[in-house]
C-alpha cells in the first residue's frame, strides 16, 4: 500500500514547469560529478585571458556531450515507458496509467526534441510523440466506462487523503505545543532543589556549643561568687551574658525554622499533588484532541475506492509498480538538504525576502549550499522565483503541509519556532 501511496503522489507532484526545472538541476548534478569537467574548472580558475577562452569552450563541448547522453537516455526510457502502456490489456488500466504518466512522457519528448542536435535522435523522439498520441486517440473510446470506473477518482482522493493526513500530523505538532506549557512542570517551580532538611547541623552544633559554654560560665560565676562576692557581677557579665544571648538567638531562630519548614513541606506536599494531577488532564485532553484529530480518516473514500479497484482488477498495483520500475530509471531521487524545512520557516519568518548570503551566514553553511536549498524549495513550490525569494504561502500551516507532503526531509518545527511566531502574533493555522 505504501509504495502505491509513493507511486500515485507522483500525478500530484509533477507538473510540466518542475520537470524542466528538474531535469535542469540533474544535468547541473551530472556536471559536477564530472571529473574531467572539475579538473578543466580549477584549470580556468589561474589560466591567463587566452588560456580561459580554450578551456571555457572545452567546458562547454564536455557538457553538451552530457547533455546530449542524458536526453538520449531519457528519450530511450520513455519509450520504454511508451511500449508498456500500449501492452496493457484492461483499457480502464492503461487509461489510467497513461493519464498518471502523461505529463512526465510528454515534457520528457519535448525537452529530448528540443536539446537532442542529431537528426535521428530528434526522428525517435518524434516517433515516441505519434505512439503517446496514437494511444490518446485509442483510448477516446474507453473514455465513458473510465469515468465510471473507480480509478477515474483515485487520483482526486488520493490528493484530498493526503492533505488530510498531512493536516492531522501539523496540527498533532501544533497540539503538542499548545499544551506544553500550559501546566507546570513541578520543576519549574521548585527547580532540582531538595526538599528543606528538618535540622541545620551548624545551627544544632552552635546551640550544643553555647549551652556548654552557658553552663560551664555558670560553674565560674558561682566559684567566684564563693571565694569574693565582689567578683561575681563582672565574671557574670563577662562569662554568661554572651553564651546566652547567643543561645537564645540560636534558638529562637531554630524554633523559625522548624515552624517554616512544617509550612513549607505542607505546600511542597500540596503542590506536588496539584502539579501531577494538572499535568495528568492536560496530557489527557492532549491525547484526546490527538485521537480525534486522527480519526478521522479511518473512513475516507480513498480507502474504499482502493478496495474497488482492487475488487475490479486485481492485478493493478502489480502493473503499475512495473511502469514505476520504467520511470524511476528515468528520475533519479534528489537528496533534499537537512536543513532544507529550516531555511523555510526561517524564509517565512522573513516576509521581505531572503538573499543566499542571509541563509549562509544565518546557518553557517557554504554559499554552493545555500543556492542548492533555494533551489530545492523552488522545485517544491514552496519560495518563489528570483528577485523576490519570498514563501509562497501566507500562514505557516499552510507551509508545513507543503514541508510534510514532501516527507524524506521534513522535521518537525521546535518550540522556539512556536514561541517566534506568538511573539510576532502570528496565527499557527
Amino acid at each position: 500500500m505504501a509504495n502505491i501511496d509513493r507511486i500515485l503522489n507522483i500525478h500530484q507532484s509533477f507538473t510540466q514547469e518542475k520537470i524542466s526545472v528538474y531535469n535542469k538541476e540533474i544535468l547541473k548534478a551530472i556536471y559536477g560529478q564530472s571529473k574531467i569537467i572539475s579538473q578543466i574548472q580549477k584549470e580556468l580558475e589561474i589560466a591567463n585571458a587566452t588560456s580561459k577562452a580554450i578551456l571555457s569552450n572545452q567546458i562547454k563541448d564536455l557538457q553538451q556531450k552530457e547533455e546530449q547522453k542524458y536526453y538520449k537516455a531519457i528519450s530511450f526510457i520513455t519509450d520504454e515507458l511508451i511500449d508498456f502502456i500500449s501492452f496493457i490489456d484492461s483499457p480502464i488500466l492503461k487509461t489510467f496509467i497513461f493519464n498518471l504518466y502523461s505529463p512526465v512522457i510528454n515534457t520528457n519528448i519535448e525537452e529530448s526534441i528540443k536539446c537532442l542536435i542529431e537528426i535521428p535522435d530528434k526522428m525517435y523522439c518524434s516517433q515516441s510523440l505519434k505512439k503517446v498520441q496514437n494511444i490518446k486517440s485509442e483510448l477516446l473510446q474507453f473514455n465513458a466506462d473510465y469515468e465510471h470506473s473507480p480509478f477515474a477518482q483515485l487520483i482526486e482522493q488520493k490528493k484530498d487523503f493526503d492533505n488530510l493526513k498531512s493536516s492531522q500530523k501539523v496540527k498533532e505538532y501544533y497540539i503538542k505545543y499548545k499544551y506544553l506549557k500550559k501546566a507546570p512542570t513541578f520543576l519549574e517551580k521548585y527547580g532540582n532543589q531538595e526538599i528543606l532538611p528538618l535540622k541545620n547541623s551548624l545551627r544544632t552544633f552552635g546551640i550544643y556549643f553555647f549551652a556548654i559554654l552557658l553552663c560551664f560560665s555558670i560553674f565560674l560565676s558561682v566559684v567566684a561568687f564563693q571565694t569574693d562576692t565582689s567578683l561575681f557581677i563582672p565574671v557574670s557579665i563577662i562569662f554568661i551574658f554572651p553564651p546566652a544571648l547567643f543561645l537564645f538567638i540560636l534558638i529562637k531562630k531554630d524554633r523559625k525554622w522548624r515552624r517554616n519548614y512544617e509550612n513549607y513541606f505542607h505546600q511542597y506536599q500540596k503542590d506536588q499533588k496539584r502539579i501531577v494531577t494538572e499535568n495528568t488532564e492536560q496530557e489527557n485532553l492532549k491525547q484526546n484532541e490527538i485521537s480525534q484529530n486522527s480519526d478521522l480518516n479511518g473512513t475516507h473514500q480513498y480507502i474504499k475506492i482502493i478496495k474497488e479497484a482492487d475488487s475490479l482488477l486485481p492485478n493493478w498495483k502489480g502493473i503499475l509498480e512495473e511502469a514505476d520500475h520504467i520511470y524511476s530509471k528515468m528520475v533519479k531521487p534528489m537528496k533534499k538538504d537537512s536543513l532544507l524545512c529550516e531555511v523555510a520557516r526561517f524564509a517565512f519568518l522573513n516576509p521581505q525576502g531572503l538573499t543566499i548570503r542571509k541563509v549562509s551566514e544565518k546557518f553557517s553553511i557554504s554559499m554552493n549550499r545555500a543556492n542548492t536549498i533555494f533551489n530545492q524549495l523552488r522545485l517544491l513550490g514552496i519560495l518563489e522565483s528570483y528577485p523576490t525569494r519570498k514563501i509562497a504561502y501566507k500562514s505557516p500551516f499552510e507551509l508545513e503541509m507543503a514541508l510534510y507532503e514532501d516527507g524524506s526531509s521534513y522535521i518537525e518545527p521546535s518550540l522556539k519556532y512556536f514561541e517566534e511566531l506568538k511573539k510576532r502574533s502570528i496565527q499557527f493555522a
